[in-house]
Protein backbone atom coordinates (compact mmCIF):
# COMPACT_ATOMS: atom_id res chain seq x y z
CA UNK A 1 0.00 0.00 0.00
CA UNK A 2 3.01 2.07 0.95
CA UNK A 3 5.77 1.17 -0.71
CA UNK A 4 3.97 2.19 -4.49
CA UNK A 5 4.03 6.03 -3.77
CA UNK A 6 7.49 5.80 -2.37
CA UNK A 7 8.69 4.05 -5.39
CA UNK A 8 7.13 6.58 -7.41
CA UNK A 9 9.53 9.55 -5.21
CA UNK A 10 12.32 7.83 -6.14
CA UNK A 11 12.02 7.07 -9.57
CA UNK A 12 11.19 10.71 -10.09
CA UNK A 13 14.46 11.98 -8.00
CA UNK A 14 16.57 9.74 -10.32
CA UNK A 15 15.00 10.84 -13.39
CA UNK A 16 15.33 14.30 -12.66
CA UNK A 17 19.22 13.68 -11.17
CA UNK A 18 19.88 12.28 -14.71
CA UNK A 19 18.16 15.13 -16.21
CA UNK A 20 19.62 18.01 -14.60
CA UNK A 21 23.63 16.21 -14.95
CA UNK A 22 23.17 15.71 -18.66
CA UNK A 23 21.99 19.43 -19.18
CA UNK A 24 24.56 21.22 -17.18
CA UNK A 25 27.40 19.01 -18.93
CA UNK A 26 25.44 19.65 -22.57
CA UNK A 27 25.68 23.76 -21.38
CA UNK A 28 28.80 23.42 -19.53
CA UNK A 29 30.77 22.04 -23.31
CA UNK A 30 28.53 24.63 -25.12
CA UNK A 31 29.81 27.58 -23.07
CA UNK A 32 33.24 26.29 -22.36
CA UNK A 33 33.82 26.47 -26.34
CA UNK A 34 31.91 29.75 -26.75
CA UNK A 35 33.99 31.12 -24.30
CA UNK A 36 37.48 29.96 -25.76
CA UNK A 37 36.60 31.19 -29.30
CA UNK A 38 35.49 34.67 -27.51
CA UNK A 39 38.80 35.26 -25.46
CA UNK A 40 40.69 34.32 -28.98
CA UNK A 41 38.48 36.85 -30.93
CA UNK A 42 39.04 39.41 -27.93
CA UNK A 43 42.99 38.95 -27.99
CA UNK A 44 42.53 39.01 -31.82
CA UNK A 45 41.11 42.45 -31.68
CA UNK A 46 43.85 43.81 -28.93
CA UNK A 47 46.47 43.06 -31.63
CA UNK A 48 44.54 44.48 -34.03
CA UNK A 49 44.06 47.66 -32.40
CA UNK A 50 48.02 47.90 -32.00
CA UNK A 51 48.81 47.42 -35.17
CA UNK A 52 45.92 50.51 -36.10
CA UNK A 53 47.63 52.66 -33.68
CA UNK A 54 51.25 51.82 -34.72
CA UNK A 55 50.35 52.79 -38.27
CA UNK A 56 51.24 55.86 -40.08
CA UNK A 57 48.72 58.05 -41.14
CA UNK A 58 49.84 58.90 -44.28
CA UNK A 59 48.96 57.99 -47.88
CA UNK A 60 51.03 55.33 -48.52
CA UNK A 61 49.50 53.56 -45.65
CA UNK A 62 45.84 54.45 -46.34
CA UNK A 63 45.03 50.80 -47.71
CA UNK A 64 46.72 49.38 -45.05
CA UNK A 65 45.09 51.16 -42.68
CA UNK A 66 41.52 50.51 -44.18
CA UNK A 67 42.74 46.84 -44.39
CA UNK A 68 43.15 46.55 -40.54
CA UNK A 69 39.82 48.17 -39.90
CA UNK A 70 38.22 45.76 -42.21
CA UNK A 71 39.46 43.01 -40.49
CA UNK A 72 38.81 44.64 -36.74
CA UNK A 73 34.98 45.47 -38.04
CA UNK A 74 34.89 41.43 -38.99
CA UNK A 75 36.53 40.32 -35.72
CA UNK A 76 34.23 42.59 -33.86
CA UNK A 77 31.12 41.24 -35.87
CA UNK A 78 32.57 37.62 -35.17
CA UNK A 79 32.66 38.70 -31.43
CA UNK A 80 28.92 39.93 -31.55
CA UNK A 81 27.55 36.75 -32.85
CA UNK A 82 29.26 34.94 -30.20
CA UNK A 83 28.22 36.68 -26.85
CA UNK A 84 24.82 36.60 -28.50
CA UNK A 85 25.26 32.75 -29.37
CA UNK A 86 26.49 32.40 -25.26
CA UNK A 87 23.22 34.82 -24.46
CA UNK A 88 20.98 32.33 -25.68
CA UNK A 89 22.65 29.04 -24.24
CA UNK A 90 22.39 30.69 -20.89
CA UNK A 91 18.54 32.14 -22.04
CA UNK A 92 17.78 28.47 -22.22
CA UNK A 93 20.10 27.50 -19.19
CA UNK A 94 17.36 29.81 -17.32
CA UNK A 95 14.45 28.37 -18.43
CA UNK A 96 15.53 24.39 -18.18
CA UNK A 97 16.06 25.74 -14.21
CA UNK A 98 12.69 27.26 -13.15
CA UNK A 99 11.23 24.08 -14.96
CA UNK A 100 13.69 21.98 -12.95
CA UNK A 101 12.76 24.77 -9.50
CA UNK A 102 9.13 23.94 -10.82
CA UNK A 103 9.56 19.75 -11.08
CA UNK A 104 11.41 19.68 -7.56
CA UNK A 105 8.63 22.02 -5.79
CA UNK A 106 5.61 19.59 -7.40
CA UNK A 107 7.76 16.66 -6.39
CA UNK A 108 8.67 18.29 -2.44
CA UNK A 109 4.78 18.77 -2.19
CA UNK A 110 3.82 15.13 -3.18
CA UNK A 111 6.20 13.73 -1.11
CA UNK A 112 5.14 16.16 1.78
CA UNK A 113 1.27 14.95 1.05
CA UNK A 114 2.47 11.39 1.19
CA UNK A 115 4.59 11.69 4.19
CA UNK A 116 1.68 13.27 5.91
CA UNK A 117 -0.48 10.39 5.04
CA UNK A 118 2.13 7.70 6.76
CA UNK A 119 2.29 10.24 9.86
CA UNK A 120 -1.35 9.68 10.30
CA UNK A 121 -1.23 5.77 9.80
CA UNK A 122 1.38 5.84 12.19
CA UNK A 123 -0.69 7.82 14.59
CA UNK A 124 -3.86 5.51 14.38
CA UNK A 125 -1.61 2.80 15.21
CA UNK A 126 -0.27 4.42 18.11
CA UNK A 127 -3.44 6.15 19.27
CA UNK A 128 -4.50 4.51 22.79
CA UNK A 129 -1.59 1.77 22.84
CA UNK A 130 2.27 0.82 22.99
CA UNK A 131 3.04 -0.84 19.97
CA UNK A 132 4.65 -3.18 22.14
CA UNK A 133 1.39 -3.94 23.67
CA UNK A 134 -0.25 -3.79 20.64
CA UNK A 135 2.61 -6.90 19.26
CA UNK A 136 1.99 -8.89 22.73
CA UNK A 137 -1.92 -8.89 22.56
CA UNK A 138 -1.95 -10.40 19.53
CA UNK A 139 -4.24 -13.80 19.31
CA UNK A 140 -0.44 -16.15 18.23
CA UNK A 141 2.99 -15.59 17.23
CA UNK A 142 2.23 -15.49 13.52
CA UNK A 143 -0.09 -12.28 13.73
CA UNK A 144 2.87 -10.87 16.38
CA UNK A 145 5.58 -11.58 13.91
CA UNK A 146 2.85 -9.43 10.49
CA UNK A 147 2.47 -6.56 13.33
CA UNK A 148 5.80 -6.30 14.51
CA UNK A 149 7.06 -5.97 10.59
CA UNK A 150 3.79 -3.47 9.78
CA UNK A 151 5.19 -0.92 12.89
CA UNK A 152 9.25 -1.44 11.93
CA UNK A 153 7.98 -0.74 7.75
CA UNK A 154 5.96 2.35 9.18
CA UNK A 155 8.66 3.49 10.78
CA UNK A 156 11.16 2.98 8.12
CA UNK A 157 9.05 4.28 5.87
CA UNK A 158 8.50 7.50 7.62
CA UNK A 159 12.48 8.04 8.24
CA UNK A 160 13.14 7.55 4.15
CA UNK A 161 10.18 10.10 2.93
CA UNK A 162 11.93 12.64 5.18
CA UNK A 163 15.23 12.07 3.86
CA UNK A 164 14.37 11.89 0.64
CA UNK A 165 12.17 14.86 1.14
CA UNK A 166 15.29 16.68 2.96
CA UNK A 167 17.49 15.87 0.02
CA UNK A 168 15.08 17.18 -2.95
CA UNK A 169 14.93 20.69 -0.56
CA UNK A 170 18.59 20.65 -1.06
CA UNK A 171 18.50 20.52 -4.68
CA UNK A 172 15.89 23.03 -5.05
CA UNK A 173 18.41 25.03 -2.99
CA UNK A 174 21.00 24.58 -5.27
CA UNK A 175 19.32 25.50 -8.14
CA UNK A 176 17.62 28.92 -7.14
CA UNK A 177 21.54 29.98 -6.78
CA UNK A 178 21.98 28.36 -10.30
CA UNK A 179 19.14 30.54 -11.61
CA UNK A 180 20.51 33.58 -9.48
CA UNK A 181 24.18 32.56 -11.19
CA UNK A 182 22.53 32.58 -14.58
CA UNK A 183 21.19 35.63 -14.59
CA UNK A 184 24.08 37.54 -13.80
CA UNK A 185 25.92 36.39 -16.11
CA UNK A 186 23.31 37.33 -18.75
CA UNK A 187 23.09 40.49 -17.46
CA UNK A 188 27.15 40.84 -18.00
CA UNK A 189 26.35 39.60 -21.35
CA UNK A 190 24.10 42.12 -22.44
CA UNK A 191 26.14 44.59 -20.95
CA UNK A 192 29.11 43.35 -23.08
CA UNK A 193 27.07 42.92 -26.24
CA UNK A 194 25.86 46.72 -26.12
CA UNK A 195 29.73 47.84 -25.89
CA UNK A 196 30.73 46.07 -28.55
CA UNK A 197 27.67 47.45 -30.69
CA UNK A 198 29.36 50.78 -29.77
CA UNK A 199 32.41 50.06 -31.14
CA UNK A 200 31.36 48.69 -33.80
CA UNK A 201 29.57 51.39 -35.02
CA UNK A 202 32.40 53.87 -34.26
CA UNK A 203 34.86 51.07 -36.60
CA UNK A 204 32.38 51.10 -39.40
CA UNK A 205 32.26 54.82 -39.15
CA UNK A 206 36.36 54.63 -39.86
CA UNK A 207 35.89 52.26 -42.18
CA UNK A 208 33.46 54.17 -44.18
CA UNK A 209 35.26 57.63 -44.41
CA UNK A 210 38.88 55.63 -45.36
CA UNK A 211 37.18 53.61 -48.16
CA UNK A 212 35.98 57.56 -49.58
CA UNK A 213 39.08 58.58 -48.93
CA UNK A 214 41.08 55.60 -51.36
CA UNK A 215 38.31 55.79 -53.87
CA UNK A 216 39.06 59.45 -54.75
CA UNK A 217 42.90 58.02 -56.17
CA UNK A 218 42.18 54.48 -57.96
CA UNK A 219 45.04 54.69 -60.11
CA UNK A 220 46.89 54.64 -57.16
CA UNK A 221 45.33 51.72 -56.00
CA UNK A 222 45.50 49.87 -59.04
CA UNK A 223 49.53 50.74 -59.31
CA UNK A 224 49.61 49.60 -56.08
CA UNK A 225 47.67 46.31 -56.88
CA UNK A 226 49.99 45.79 -60.17
CA UNK A 227 53.33 45.30 -57.77
CA UNK A 228 51.58 42.81 -55.86
CA UNK A 229 50.47 40.80 -58.53
CA UNK A 230 54.30 40.94 -60.04
CA UNK A 231 55.48 39.75 -56.66
CA UNK A 232 52.46 37.01 -56.64
CA UNK A 233 53.98 36.16 -60.34
CA UNK A 234 57.34 35.90 -58.93
CA UNK A 235 56.71 33.63 -55.80
CA UNK A 236 54.57 31.27 -57.72
CA UNK A 237 57.01 30.79 -60.37
CA UNK A 238 59.51 29.77 -58.10
CA UNK A 239 57.03 28.01 -56.19
CA UNK A 240 56.39 25.99 -59.14
CA UNK A 241 59.62 25.79 -60.60
CA UNK A 242 61.00 24.33 -57.10
CA UNK A 243 58.07 21.45 -57.10
CA UNK A 244 58.53 20.34 -60.55
CA UNK A 245 62.52 19.77 -59.98
CA UNK A 246 61.67 17.76 -57.18
CA UNK A 247 59.12 15.82 -58.77
CA UNK A 248 61.48 15.35 -61.32
CA UNK A 249 64.05 14.29 -58.55
CA UNK A 250 62.25 11.98 -57.17
CA UNK A 251 61.57 10.38 -60.47
CA UNK A 252 64.99 9.80 -61.39
CA UNK A 253 65.89 8.00 -57.80
CA UNK A 254 62.63 5.92 -58.26
CA UNK A 255 63.92 4.97 -61.74
CA UNK A 256 67.77 3.96 -60.63
CA UNK A 257 65.97 2.20 -57.52
CA UNK A 258 64.33 0.50 -60.11
CA UNK A 259 67.04 -0.50 -62.49
CA UNK A 260 69.07 -1.41 -59.12
CA UNK A 261 66.43 -4.16 -58.03
CA UNK A 262 66.61 -5.50 -61.67
CA UNK A 263 69.81 -5.75 -62.52
CA UNK A 264 70.40 -7.70 -58.83
CA UNK A 265 67.36 -10.24 -59.89
CA UNK A 266 69.14 -13.48 -61.02
CA UNK A 267 68.39 -13.75 -65.06
CA UNK A 268 66.17 -16.98 -65.88
CA UNK A 269 68.34 -19.45 -68.79
CA UNK A 270 66.86 -19.37 -72.26
CA UNK A 271 64.81 -15.87 -71.74
CA UNK A 272 64.91 -12.98 -73.44
CA UNK A 273 64.75 -9.95 -70.97
CA UNK A 274 61.94 -8.27 -70.99
CA UNK A 275 61.64 -5.01 -72.29
CA UNK A 276 59.98 -2.63 -69.84
CA UNK A 277 56.29 -1.17 -69.62
CA UNK A 278 56.41 2.62 -71.48
CA UNK A 279 55.04 4.79 -68.13
CA UNK A 280 51.83 5.31 -68.11
CA UNK A 281 51.37 9.41 -69.55
CA UNK A 282 50.29 11.42 -66.99
CA UNK A 283 47.86 14.64 -67.22
CA UNK A 284 50.35 16.21 -64.34
CA UNK A 285 53.83 15.23 -62.87
CA UNK A 286 53.11 13.09 -59.79
CA UNK A 287 55.46 11.82 -57.32
CA UNK A 288 56.58 8.44 -57.25
CA UNK A 289 55.28 6.86 -54.27
CA UNK A 290 57.88 4.82 -52.28
CA UNK A 291 56.56 3.40 -48.03
CA UNK A 292 58.18 5.99 -46.39
CA UNK A 293 56.58 9.00 -48.53
CA UNK A 294 53.22 6.81 -48.68
CA UNK A 295 52.94 6.38 -44.37
CA UNK A 296 53.45 10.44 -44.38
CA UNK A 297 51.80 12.06 -47.15
CA UNK A 298 48.96 8.89 -44.87
CA UNK A 299 49.82 10.43 -42.03
CA UNK A 300 49.68 14.35 -42.70
CA UNK A 301 46.14 14.10 -44.53
CA UNK A 302 44.83 12.45 -41.21
CA UNK A 303 46.30 15.69 -39.72
CA UNK A 304 43.36 17.65 -41.55
CA UNK A 305 42.25 20.30 -39.45
CA UNK A 306 44.25 19.39 -36.55
CA UNK A 307 47.61 21.14 -37.76
CA UNK A 308 49.51 24.06 -35.85
CA UNK A 309 49.76 27.51 -37.40
CA UNK A 310 53.07 28.26 -38.59
CA UNK A 311 53.33 31.12 -35.75
CA UNK A 312 52.18 31.20 -32.49
CA UNK A 313 49.82 33.86 -32.92
CA UNK A 314 48.66 35.41 -35.78
CA UNK A 315 45.42 36.55 -37.72
CA UNK A 316 44.49 35.87 -41.50
CA UNK A 317 44.48 38.94 -43.49
CA UNK A 318 43.98 37.53 -47.01
CA UNK A 319 42.02 34.28 -47.28
CA UNK A 320 42.71 31.10 -49.99
CA UNK A 321 41.20 31.96 -53.61
CA UNK A 322 39.67 34.74 -55.20
CA UNK A 323 37.97 37.20 -53.61
CA UNK A 324 37.03 40.97 -54.35
CA UNK A 325 39.50 43.73 -53.98
CA UNK A 326 38.50 45.61 -51.13
CA UNK A 327 37.79 49.01 -52.56
CA UNK A 328 38.57 48.69 -56.20
CA UNK A 329 34.92 47.96 -58.20
CA UNK A 330 34.65 44.78 -60.16
CA UNK A 331 38.22 43.73 -59.45
CA UNK A 332 39.32 40.40 -58.07
CA UNK A 333 42.20 39.54 -56.63
CA UNK A 334 43.46 35.63 -56.08
CA UNK A 335 45.53 33.83 -53.56
CA UNK A 336 46.93 30.65 -53.83
CA UNK A 337 47.35 30.54 -50.43
CA UNK A 338 46.94 32.56 -46.93
CA UNK A 339 48.58 35.66 -45.11
CA UNK A 340 48.90 35.62 -41.93
CA UNK A 341 49.25 38.90 -39.75
CA UNK A 342 51.93 38.44 -37.08
CA UNK A 343 54.38 40.29 -34.75
CA UNK A 344 57.70 41.64 -35.67
CA UNK A 345 60.56 38.68 -35.54
CA UNK A 346 58.82 35.95 -34.55
CA UNK A 347 59.64 32.48 -35.30
CA UNK A 348 58.40 30.80 -38.17
CA UNK A 349 57.97 27.15 -37.43
CA UNK A 350 57.16 23.85 -39.67
CA UNK A 351 53.67 22.52 -39.31
CA UNK A 352 54.48 18.70 -39.50
CA UNK A 353 57.54 16.64 -39.99
CA UNK A 354 58.83 17.00 -43.43
CA UNK A 355 62.09 17.56 -45.82
CA UNK A 356 63.22 21.54 -46.82
CA UNK A 357 63.11 20.86 -50.49
CA UNK A 358 63.23 24.19 -51.35
CA UNK A 359 64.99 28.04 -50.33
CA UNK A 360 65.15 30.72 -52.66
CA UNK A 361 65.43 34.55 -51.66
CA UNK A 362 63.10 36.92 -53.96
CA UNK A 363 63.80 40.02 -53.56
CA UNK A 364 61.02 42.54 -51.79
CA UNK A 365 59.81 39.37 -50.59
CA UNK A 366 62.51 37.66 -48.58
CA UNK A 367 62.83 34.28 -48.29
CA UNK A 368 60.76 31.01 -49.68
CA UNK A 369 60.69 27.33 -47.68
CA UNK A 370 59.60 24.40 -49.37
CA UNK A 371 58.91 21.15 -46.90
CA UNK A 372 58.01 17.91 -48.10
CA UNK A 373 55.73 15.75 -46.45
CA UNK A 374 55.23 12.96 -48.74
CA UNK A 375 53.35 13.87 -51.86
CA UNK A 376 52.43 16.96 -49.73
CA UNK A 377 54.28 20.79 -49.55
CA UNK A 378 53.85 23.45 -47.09
CA UNK A 379 55.21 26.54 -48.23
CA UNK A 380 56.50 29.56 -46.33
CA UNK A 381 56.97 32.88 -47.56
CA UNK A 382 58.10 36.20 -46.71
CA UNK A 383 60.75 35.21 -44.13
CA UNK A 384 63.53 36.05 -43.15
CA UNK A 385 66.95 34.78 -41.31
CA UNK A 386 66.41 31.21 -42.57
CA UNK A 387 67.84 28.68 -40.22
CA UNK A 388 66.71 25.74 -42.73
CA UNK A 389 68.99 23.88 -45.28
CA UNK A 390 68.11 21.89 -48.55
CA UNK A 391 67.38 18.40 -47.78
CA UNK A 392 67.42 18.63 -44.27
CA UNK A 393 64.82 16.83 -42.13
CA UNK A 394 62.74 18.31 -39.64
CA UNK A 395 59.57 18.29 -37.20
CA UNK A 396 56.49 19.83 -36.39
CA UNK A 397 57.60 23.01 -34.04
CA UNK A 398 60.99 23.40 -35.46
CA UNK A 399 61.83 26.55 -36.45
CA UNK A 400 62.08 27.13 -40.13
CA UNK A 401 63.06 31.63 -39.91
CA UNK A 402 61.12 34.76 -38.56
CA UNK A 403 58.83 36.68 -39.25
CA UNK A 404 59.79 39.95 -41.33
CA UNK A 405 60.90 43.48 -39.24
CA UNK A 406 60.79 46.23 -42.41
CA UNK A 407 57.18 47.17 -41.83
CA UNK A 408 56.00 49.78 -38.93
CA UNK A 409 52.84 48.44 -37.72
CA UNK A 410 53.12 44.75 -37.98
CA UNK A 411 55.08 41.57 -39.66
CA UNK A 412 53.14 39.63 -42.79
CA UNK A 413 54.18 36.10 -43.67
CA UNK A 414 52.45 33.97 -46.92
CA UNK A 415 51.51 30.29 -46.10
CA UNK A 416 50.48 27.87 -48.92
CA UNK A 417 49.88 23.79 -48.83
CA UNK A 418 49.80 21.99 -51.53
CA UNK A 419 49.06 17.98 -52.36
CA UNK A 420 51.66 17.53 -55.31
CA UNK A 421 50.36 20.71 -57.96
CA UNK A 422 47.19 20.83 -56.72
CA UNK A 423 46.82 23.81 -54.36
CA UNK A 424 44.79 23.78 -51.27
CA UNK A 425 43.29 25.84 -48.27
CA UNK A 426 45.49 26.01 -45.82
CA UNK A 427 42.97 27.40 -43.13
CA UNK A 428 41.18 24.24 -43.49
CA UNK A 429 44.23 22.37 -42.80
CA UNK A 430 44.86 24.62 -39.62
CA UNK A 431 43.50 23.85 -36.41
CA UNK A 432 40.67 26.18 -35.77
Amino acid sequence: MWTFPYLQGIVRCFSLACVITLSICVHAQDRNALEAQRNRLLEDIKQTNLQIAKTEKTKANELKRFELIKSQVNQREELLKNIQSDILSVNRQIEVNRQEIKTLKDDIQALTDEYSLILRKSYKIQLGTDPMLLILSSDNVNQAFQRWLYINQIKKMRGEQLATIQTKQISLEEKVKQLANYQSEQKKLLEQEVQQKESLLSELEQKESLLNRLKEDENYLKSQLRNQQKKQRELQNAIQKIIAEEIERQKREAEERARREAASKPKEDGKAPEKEARPERKLRPELPSTPQMAALSKSFDQNKGKLPWPVDKGVISKRFGTQAHSVLNNVSISNNGIDIRTDHNVPVKAVFDGVVVGKKFIPGQHYLVLVRHGKFYTIYANVTNVVVREGQEISTGDTIGYSPTDDDAYSEIHFELWKETVKQNPADWLRK
